[in-house]
């Protein structure tokens, strides 16, 4: 049984959704929703069906840590297609776009949060960002065995129960219960590339964070170093040192990376896709693309469609 606050945000989900059908463009959950909640955990049964068990592309700036206890289907985090099977657990950091379809039968969770949530002034947050779970490089699912998946769904059943409960020291028992999903992501997950280093200075992290905020509208590095008061000199030092290319470099990955969830997950055209990545001109989209893909728009569409 879903209570008030739960049929409230189901509801502004199935409006936010409805947006998509209109102008086919990835739906930004931070715009739609009113409920603006630090967290949420809700039942896949009693959410996917009234969303006629396929959610278009959206994306937002929290983490999502779905796991699909039963059932089967698709869903593409970026630009990965992950397999749903019984005992999924998939990974959604924050403003990546997804896009998802489950069979009739799915049952499990959606557990959506904010960091600020639950990190206090003893664990900072440039801290759990060392982990492989905040890792780019990171594998976005995992199939947990039977053990695994009783002890996720015996987490999720406990927040269930405090937030449905006024009990003393709530905030701080779903605090802890989601440190602990944390943790058991960290321990069955991996990343492609093991080698790679998982450390970044606060200033790189916030960097980060300002391009995946901003990058539709800014593509100027001098922009994003006066955000963080520093030179954009200093900035490319580090970010040679710490992710081993130009500062320049790291946003013109994030806006090829967007192109290609675009091309792969949507159906805007090459020149509706420029415009909404913020470029002046479709010709001038189409070169950048090539330039870093080797490929036009449309040859990687058209590949992509043959997987």
């Amino acid at each position: 049984m879903l209570s008030f606050d739960e049929k409230k945000l189901l509801e502004e989900y199935k409006k936010a959704f409805k947006g998509y059908y209109r102008n086919k463009t990835v739906i930004d959950l931070d715009k739609k929703l009113r409920a603006n909640l630090d967290s949420y955990l809700i039942r896949l049964e009693d959410s996917v069906p009234s969303l006629k068990f396929n959610l278009p592309p959206y994306r937002q700036s929290k983490y999502m840590i779905l796991y699909v206890m039963k059932g089967t289907g698709e869903k593409t985090i970026g630009k990965i297609k992950v397999k749903i099977k019984d005992r999924t657990l998939m990974i959604v950091a924050p403003y990546i776009t997804s896009s998802s379809s489950y069979s009739n039968d799915v049952k499990g969770y959606n557990f959506t949060f904010n960091l600020k949530f639950f990190l206090q002034e003893q664990f900072p947050k440039h801290h759990l960002l060392k982990w492989n779970l905040f890792n780019p490089a990171l594998v976005p699912c995992a199939y947990p065995d039977v053990k695994v998946g009783n002890y996720l769904t015996g987490i999720f059943e406990s927040i269930l129960d405090e937030i449905s409960h006024s009990k003393k020291y709530k905030e701080e028992m779903i605090a802890l219960k989601t440190l602990e999903v944390l943790l058991v992501c960290e321990r069955i997950t991996k990343i492609k590339t093991p080698d790679e280093k998982t450390y970044k200075p606060p200033l790189l992290v916030q960097y980060i964070e300002l391009i995946q905020e901003h990058y539709k509208e800014e593509h100027s590095t001098r922009y994003y170093a006066q955000k963080l008061h520093i030179h954009p000199n200093s900035l490319n030092t580090a970010t040679n040192r710490y992710l081993q290319q130009s500062a320049k470099s790291v946003i013109e990955a994030k806006l090829v990376n967007e192109a290609q969830v675009l091309l792969n997950q949507t159906t805007l055209s090459v020149k509706e896709i420029a415009y909404e990545l913020g470029f002046h001109s479709p010709s001038y989209f189409f070169r950048f693309f090539k330039k870093y893909t080797g490929k036009t728009p449309a040859t990687y569409r058209a590949a992509h469609l043959k997987l």
